[in-house]
């Protein structure tokens, strides 16, 4: 039983090594700022793409706007046929309101290829305070072309004194390197004691990223 469970642990181990990444594309340009302004940055999409979430800069949709700001997406590699449904539409956003405050004001968010919608989130943003928003995508067989992607955020419910403010945002897609797990053949041991043991393997096929 002993020799089994390390055998088991050896290949958990080299495994783990080459599980599903991720990578992250994020605003690169600006299809149309619709009356929104950059605020703190020089442009709409540097204002919402950093990697490391900072509401030091966002972008404002100003007040009364009502609008939608369409941002263009870095380009990331197509992850393939498998793990379409861990796609992640994140961004942070809150509503500053005024006097009348009547609301609920929202911020809500799609994500398009083209003109064809692949999904979209409805969301009342928190007043004065900057709050994440998640969507995981359940299907995301509809994405042909990861190099035409765009993210369209809608500011809604909005009074005169009232505005949607965003501070970064963010589309998550599985690495497209690491969706087979490696291949392990020939698993070895010897010198088995009670703490140690020598354990050996053939890795046949390390699933598109480095084992180690």
């Amino acid at each position: 039983m002993f020799k089994k469970q390390l055998l088991l642990i050896f290949l958990a181990t080299l495994a783990s090594q080459s599980l599903w990444a991720a990578q992250y594309a994020r605003p690169d340009s600006t299809t149309d700022n619709a009356g929104w302004s950059a605020v703190g940055a020089a442009t709409h999409h540097d204002a919402v793409n950093e990697a490391a979430a900072s509401d030091a800069d966002y972008i404002d949709s100003t007040n009364g706007n009502n609008s939608t700001i369409i941002l263009g997406l870095s380009d990331v590699i197509d992850p393939g046929g498998a793990n379409l449904n861990d796609h992640i539409i994140r961004y942070r956003c809150q509503a500053t309101v005024g006097a009348k405050a009547r609301g609920p004001e929202s911020c809500d968010a799609a994500l398009y290829q083209g003109a064809v919608q692949i999904a979209s989130i409805a969301n009342a943003a928190s007043r004065g305070t900057f709050t994440l928003v998640e969507l995981v995508i359940p299907d995301a067989s509809a994405i042909s072309d990861y190099s035409s992607l765009e993210l369209r955020l809608t500011s809604g419910a909005l009074d005169t004194d009232e505005s949607i403010q965003i501070s970064c945002a963010e589309l998550e897609v599985p690495d497209a390197a690491a969706l087979t797990p490696p291949t392990v053949t020939s698993p070895t041991f010897a010198d088995v004691t009670e703490t140690t043991a020598t354990l050996g393997g053939n890795v046949t096929s390390d699933g598109g990223a480095t084992v180690t």
